[in-house]
């Protein structure tokens, strides 16, 4: 599927202390969209518990989106910078450019969204994905 990978950099586990890395390699095994691996025209809607963003990828490298919503924080249309989903759900640990189901997205220098239901790409659904087996 285009966008979504998963991935950790064995070498970006330098340094960082056990909590963070625990956090590190929950997101690992998530699947999640990537806007760099988007193109510019795209559409990513985010679906979160009270509202619906509709993210236009402007430029992919950039992650510069133009923003509207049926919710009261962007009430018309407006290019922000995804800045990625927030590990801790406060924003200070983002995993820069990624958008997942279950975490909070960054919009801008200051828009914590709350938690992501959906993620649609082009008007398609494609997380959460189907259920997979029960083991």
């Amino acid at each position: 599927m285009t966008g979504v990978r998963r991935e950790i950099s064995e070498m970006s586990r330098e340094g960082w202390g056990k909590p963070l890395l625990r956090l590190m390699d929950q997101a690992a095994r998530e699947d999640g969209v990537w806007i760099r691996d988007l193109s510019a025209g795209d559409t990513v809607t985010v679906v979160t518990r009270n509202t619906r963003y509709e993210l236009r990828i402007l430029d992919p490298e950039r992650q510069l989106v133009r923003a509207t919503s049926d919710g009261k924080y962007v009430t018309e249309p407006t290019e922000l910078c995804i800045q990625g989903s927030s590990l801790t759900g406060t924003g200070t640990m983002v995993r820069t450019g990624w958008v997942a189901v279950g975490y909070r997205l960054l919009l801008g220098a200051d828009l914590l969204l709350s938690e992501t239901r959906e993620v649609h790409l082009n008007g398609i659904k494609i997380l959460p994905g189907p259920a997979g087996p029960v083991h």
